[in-house]
């Protein structure tokens, strides 16, 4: 099968291109051809995609993007076209039916509703879940999210409904040695974008309610892109000079994925408590199986498609995340108790492997080219 991914880039520092990174490379090893056409430049890619939000804004980009998906269809004879980065999809209003025939979009998390609401894409993001023909959703969670915000449009509703695939993300399992034991000092690891969203500041508060409730020696160590200027970050460096945890915690950033490796070898669980709100939400969380692949327990919120990655009281636990003593009581759970197995996370880890993620993917691409 001739597969073109639209996606912004392969380098696996963010859940689009990691999910994007980790498909194209299962699909390579079943045999299939895979093009991609990127925003960031991969090889003999086509690198001719604007950044990925300015799709919202600037409606005319889709017109755009749609003439030159176009040529490339016709040029590559290409069998699926997959948008694996939902704003690209926009562009399916401005598609010929021959390729609309032959598209699959996969809704990740909040970028399925934020266009539906933004005035500037709400008719290009309705007219994007009428014309394609699959849809696959990374979570029950995620699929019902983006059916609520057209249950007023009876028709749209059903066909999206109808349409849609919930297809949990899948990983490259990694070698996993057994843990014998915990680090003396307690070793509590946040991996993700430093923002709020991602309940970086939940995060801070219920270290320090452990610390207070507890007494316990650990230290927390922040991995995932920063920017110094923002107020998350002005926020964060704030609360943990309030919570009197420097001497506890490390603002890592971005690092590589030697280093992530490393990281999550020493690290004794995985804490990203992220948010939940009216247009904000964990779609999935393919954070919380990278950890469990490894052996290393983890705390996720117990409302967002992350309660179908995390096994509560099997692979970690999901909390209210706006409550400190929760997120402490948990803590004391895995890092004091040993409550949560490190050989458990692993077999959960492994329910989600990239080959039954790919294997189910391609269940939809065949719908979409026997439609074609």
């Amino acid at each position: 099968m001739r597969i073109l991914l639209i996606c912004e880039g392969l380098e696996g520092t963010d859940g689009w291109s990691r999910y994007s990174a980790n498909l194209r490379q299962a699909l390579l090893a079943k045999g299939h051809i895979v093009m991609m056409c990127t925003h960031k430049k991969n090889g003999e890619d086509y690198a001719i995609l604007p950044p990925p939000l300015r799709m919202m804004t600037r409606p005319y980009l889709g017109w755009f993007l749609a003439m030159h998906l176009k040529r490339i269809v016709q040029k590559e004879h290409v069998d699926v076209v997959h948008f694996t980065v939902e704003p690209y999809a926009l562009c399916m209003a401005f598609l010929p039916a021959s390729i609309r025939k032959r598209s699959v979009v996969t809704i990740h998390g909040n970028y399925g509703i934020r266009p539906l609401r933004w005035w500037a894409s709400k008719w290009l993001a309705q007219a994007m879940l009428q014309h394609v023909h699959q849809c696959i959703a990374v979570s029950t969670f995620t699929r019902d999210a983006v059916a609520k915000e057209v249950f007023w449009n009876h028709n749209l509703h059903e066909a999206f409904l109808k349409k849609t695939h919930v297809v949990h993300n899948g990983i490259p399992l990694p070698p996993y040695t057994p843990r014998m034991t915990y680090s003396p000092v307690h070793q509590i690891l946040f991996v993700g974008g430093v923002k709020i969203s991602k309940g970086i500041l939940e995060a801070i508060r219920g270290c320090a309610a452990y610390k207070k409730q507890f007494g316990s020696t650990f230290h927390f160590s922040i991995a995932g892109a920063i920017d110094e200027a923002s107020t998350s970050a002005t926020a964060l460096r704030s609360l943990i000079a309030e919570s009197e945890l420097q001497e506890e915690t490390s603002i890592l950033g971005r690092v590589d994925d030697a280093t992530l490796e490393q990281l999550y070898e020493k690290a004794d669980i995985l804490l990203m408590p992220s948010l939940t709100t009216q247009d904000t939400f964990e779609g999935f969380g393919l954070v919380y199986i990278e950890a469990n692949a490894h052996g290393v327990p983890v705390i996720g919120p117990d409302r967002s498609g992350s309660t179908e990655a995390i096994a509560n009281g099997k692979s970690g636990y999901t909390v209210d995340v706006k409550n400190p003593e929760a997120i402490a009581d948990a803590l004391h759970k895995i890092l004091d108790k040993h409550t949560i197995s490190p050989d458990g996370c692993r077999q959960w880890a492994e329910s989600f492997s990239v080959d039954h993620m790919t294997n189910a993917t391609i269940d939809s691409y065949d719908k979409a080219r026997c439609a074609s």
